[in-house]
């Protein structure tokens, strides 16, 4: 089983529902989608492998996609991390949690059983429909902006294509090697299945936070990020 969650191989820990109030999102469909692609290419190129706590590490490195700053994401691995990000877009991508399935060729110990008790292999011909069948057993992560509550939408994408780095090649997420088996060294298809957040910023300093620790076992994996927006 090959899930990008943000606690790789356990997939029963939810979290409980956002309260309100809840900071403005905007959630439109394909818009989203397009962006929470990007955010999810954008992780796997700069993941280097274990023990890495977000992706990218540093909000430098993240890009803008659609007038949308994608926030650096938790990784596969658990911690804190904090960022400092200077912001000149009207609004950020927030990623609040999900699972990325990626194909692999390792039919005999990586499948998956939807819905209706069939067996599937990650093949990248199941990957969407794998996406489909996770989304309603997931919940957003607690997330706030100033202390007030964000809402994730969710949101099931297309398969992408990822670009994969040779470092990221650990025992429990071979991802290289998988790229390998599959036929195209550095390139991986994936789809990704869960909760984002478009969330608007005004111009000043804000404190974005993204609570992930039951979803991490226990462990501390809490994302703040402090924004400096800049006047647009």
């Amino acid at each position: 089983m090959k899930f990008r969650r943000w606690i790789v191989v356990i997939m029963s820990a939810v979290l409980t529902l956002l309260a309100a109030p809840m900071a403005d999102a905007d959630s439109s469909g394909k818009r989203l989608e397009r962006l929470a692609i990007a955010q999810s290419q954008q992780l796997f190129e700069y993941y280097q492998g274990e023990p890495q706590p977000a992706s990218p590490m540093f909000c430098w490195q993240a890009q803008s996609k659609d007038g949308v700053l994608l926030l650096p994401a938790a990784s596969f691995w658990g911690g804190d991390r904090d960022f400092r990000c200077k912001v000149s877009t009207r609004s950020v991508l927030v990623d609040l949690g999900g699972y990325i399935p990626t194909e692999d060729k390792r039919y005999e110990t990586s499948t998956y059983e939807l819905a209706n008790h069939e067996i599937v292999t990650f093949a990248r011909k199941n990957l969407t429909r794998i996406c489909d069948d996770l989304l309603p057993k997931l919940t957003p992560a607690i997330a706030t902006l100033d202390g007030v509550a964000i809402s994730g939408t969710p949101i099931s994408t297309r398969t992408f294509s990822s670009k994969i780095n040779r470092s990221a090649n650990d025992e429990l997420l071979p991802f290289y090697q998988d790229s390998i088996d599959v036929g195209h060294p550095g390139r991986l298809t994936s789809c990704f299945t869960g909760f984002k957040a478009i969330v608007p910023v005004t111009a000043g300093h804000h404190i974005l936070q993204v609570d992930l620790t039951e979803l991490f076992g226990g462990t501390s994996t809490v994302m703040t990020y402090y924004l400096f927006v800049t006047r647009h």
